[in-house]
């Protein structure tokens, strides 16, 4: 069931990321289990859950690949939208990763793409 999430609905998507970062934030050792589903829910045809998505990743790791697939999510979420305030909010999310000393190293290989 959980790696056909992509075929969701997206509000059905939405509630599934919610769960995981519940289900992870109480119990860490889960982490590993529903890292794959939330790296799926990124290539979701809904912005929303794009955006969510790799919000709940970077929480639930801080691994360089993490970092990497979160931020070039919410790239191509500015690059894409065209509601000026989703990209400023967007890029608030990614000043806020810049602002981890061990994220920013990664960030600078996508500097180029925004």
């Amino acid at each position: 069931c959980i790696d056909q999430v992509n075929t969701f609905g997206d509000i059905l998507q939405l509630v599934i990321v919610e769960l995981i970062y519940k289900v992870c934030h109480a119990n860490p050792a889960e982490r590993s289990r529903f890292i794959r589903c939330i790296y799926n829910l990124l290539n979701s045809s809904s912005p929303a859950v794009r955006y969510e998505a790799a919000g709940t990743l970077v929480t639930l790791s801080s691994a360089p690949t993490a970092v990497k697939s979160a931020a070039s999510c919410y790239i191509e979420l500015i690059v894409k939208e065209s509601d000026n305030n989703v990209k400023l909010i967007v890029l608030d999310r990614l000043i806020a990763l810049k602002d981890n000393p061990s994220h920013e190293k990664v960030l600078r290989e996508l500097v180029m793409d925004i």
